[in-house]
């Protein structure tokens, strides 16, 4: 399913304005895919618009695809869907993110513009948010994209939730396979005068005991994973409404984990269980001003985590984390002519960790220019970032820009670049874990460079998007934790800024489409990295020029749909290069294959839509392992049901 978009430019405009309608494609004709050129008027399939107009390199997962991945969760979506590689301790364990081959701390994770970062340990466990209440999802590589507060080496990722609607309309989804994985969710949607409000709750369950070859015999044989349950709550709700001359948006998101963590496969199962909390409440207004907008959000997080090496009950084997964090955006934008757009956003962020009674305040400034034209979309931002923590303080200036180009009279050829600067600040936990905490770390700083082209061609009822790039970085100061003797016989693990990365790569990416009959389409994608992110430090030390730690060198995914009718197959492929486990290229896990094969079914009632799905996850039944004694699941199977109705 797809979306058609219109773009209409009169001659008392501004600007160039983009009106976006939904349509599916399943309703249009073999001629109506083409694009059709009409006076003021271009109509195409907004990958196509996406295509010619972004100088960034981009992918988006559309609501269509997330309606395939009900009851997942982010982690397993961006595996499967982007650039990114997400590796996961165990099915039930937390999941990070690796894009262009940085680690998770260099990933900004946004919903709705706000960061979602935890500050206690600058990262994010993607395994935890749902999919059930996402609307869409774009991956952006490279720092050019980066806005707010914190700047990414690898990328960001923009989480965009649903959106309430005019009508009723509701949604239900349950699941269930092998192993104890259940998960019910659904949504509604409804408009109450001058609000429209939305409510969407997520519950699941995963027991994780499944099989797997033990590691620690010497002999073959199969035990479970025992002491790995894991228990989601999720409850989100968004309201919006035009009031007092302003478009006021409001969402409160309340999440709850707890699982267990076994250890790894190699161990004595512990006792252990991990307990994440979190309440994101968000308020944004924006305003209509002369040639463009003012904008204002406001947000509050808090998220508490504790970790309790044995019995439940001993008060002493439970470590807490609690930090809260206030955030304040505004954004100014405003056309200057036909061609050209300059805003500023300033954002300040002051956290507070109750677990180290200590806080850090961030400022940062952001001057933007953006010039349009039909062969030219240009970006420039200049940032002054600030960080302050117990009377240290960093500032630095952070230039971006990216440039798309359509050479002569191309249609559906584009070049683009980009380049900018980071910086990241050090978590609580680099500063003040004890032991080994240090106080004195200053941020990391680097930069990233990459360029690309795209083609993009219509030819009947076939359409096909090609992409391809090269990318570079380097980051310096990097916080590294290493062991040093802190007495006798006594190694104590202290952070430090003396870590340098050099990152360089390739990224390509087919997207096919056709619609055979009135009935029956097909659908393909192909996506493909090579990453080399290479230990810099220290000439001296066995782990100079060799590759990062669980960074693979290379990772190719692939997609194959077939639709008849209400019908449809679906089979999603990911081939993953070896991992080195040691930071000298030494222990390498195993290359793996992952193939899922999806089938499912739309009925169509007066009462609504009842989707049936069932896939078949790993079905050759591959031995794999993200992290080193932390297996994944073998072969298994999955069934999933989900209701839509709209009033409309």
């Amino acid at each position: 399913m797809g979306v058609c978009t219109t773009r209409a430019q009169t001659a008392t405009d501004t600007m160039s304005v983009e009106v976006v309608d939904v349509i599916p494609v399943a309703s249009l004709t073999a001629d109506s895919l083409r694009a059709i050129k009409l006076p003021g008027i271009l109509v195409m399939d907004a990958s196509f618009a996406s295509l010619l107009r972004s100088a960034l390199s981009i992918r988006t997962i559309t609501d269509a695809r997330i309606s395939v991945w009900t009851g997942s969760t982010v982690a397993e979506m961006l595996s499967a869907e982007s650039f990114a590689f997400i590796s996961q301790n165990g099915a039930t364990g937390s999941a990070g993110i690796s894009l262009r081959g940085t680690g998770s701390d260099h990933a900004v994770i946004t919903l709705d513009g706000v960061e979602l970062t935890d500050p206690q340990t600058g990262r994010l466990d993607l395994s935890i948010i749902p999919v059930s209440f996402l609307e869409s999802v774009t991956v952006s590589l490279g720092s050019a994209g980066n806005s707010g507060v914190r700047s990414a080496l690898g990328g960001t990722v923009s989480l965009t939730s649903l959106v309430p609607t005019d009508q009723p309309s509701y949604r239900f989804g349950i699941l269930a396979g092998a192993y104890g994985k259940r998960r019910l969710g659904g949504s509604a949607s409804y408009r109450i005068g001058p609000v429209k409000a939305l409510l969407a709750v997520d519950l699941s369950a995963d027991e994780g005991d499944y099989p797997f070859s033990d590691p620690s015999s010497i002999f073959p044989r199969e035990i479970s994973r025992t002491g790995a349950r894991k228990e989601m709550q999720n409850v989100y709700m968004r309201a919006i409404s035009e009031l007092a001359g302003g478009r006021w948006d409001a969402s409160i998101w309340w999440s709850t984990t707890s699982r267990g963590v076994p250890g790894p496969a190699n161990a004595v199962p512990t006792q252990a269980r991990q307990d994440d909390n979190a309440l994101r409440l968000r308020l944004g207004v924006k305003y209509p001003i002369s040639g463009g907008s003012f904008k204002t959000t406001l947000a509050f997080s808090e998220n508490r985590l504790s970790f309790t090496e044995g019995p439940v009950a001993d008060p002493t084997s439970r470590n807490e984390m609690h930090s809260v964090t206030m955030l304040l955006t505004s954004r100014v934008t405003k056309a200057m002519g036909r061609r050209w757009m300059v805003g500023s956003q300033v954002d300040i962020n002051h956290t507070s960790s109750g677990y180290t009674l200590s806080d850090q305040t961030s400022l940062r400034l952001d001057n933007r220019i953006d010039y349009e034209s039909a062969k030219i979309s240009f970006t420039s931002t200049v940032s002054i970032a600030s960080w302050r923590s117990d009377e240290k303080t960093e500032t630095h200036v952070l230039p971006r820009f990216a440039l798309s180009v359509m050479p002569g009279a191309s249609q559906n050829l584009a070049f683009r670049t980009s380049a900018g600067l980071i910086f990241r600040s050090p978590s609580f936990n680099d500063r003040y874990w004890i032991p080994g905490g240090n106080p004195n770390l200053i941020p990391e700083s680097g930069w990233t460079v990459d360029a690309g082209v795209s083609f993009a061609q219509t030819t009947g009822s076939v359409s096909m998007i090609l992409k391809g790039g090269l990318f570079g970085s380097r980051l310096s100061d990097k916080i590294i934790w290493y062991p040093g003797l802190a007495g006798s016989g006594i190694r104590v693990w202290t952070a430090s800024n003396v870590g340098k990365v050099v990152g360089y790569g390739a990224e390509s990416s087919i997207d096919l489409s056709w619609r055979a009959t009135s009935r029956m389409s097909f659908e393909s994608a192909v996506i493909s990295t090579w990453t080399r992110a290479e230990d810099r430090t220290d000439e001296r030390t066995r782990s100079f020029g060799h590759q990062l730690r669980y960074t693979p060198a290379q990772n190719t995914k692939a997609r194959v749909r077939i639709v008849r009718a209400m019908s449809h197959v679906e089979l999603m492929y990911e081939w993953v290069s070896k991992r080195y486990t040691t930071s000298d290229g030494g222990l390498p896990l195993d290359a793996y294959a992952l193939l899922t094969i999806r089938v499912g079914h739309v009925l169509k009632t007066r009462a609504g839509n009842v989707m049936l799905g069932a896939a078949l996850e790993n079905a050759t039944d591959a031995a794999i392992e993200h992290i080193r004694f932390y297996p994944m699941p073998p072969r298994h199977l999955t069934f999933s049901l989900k209701y839509e109705l709209s009033g409309s």
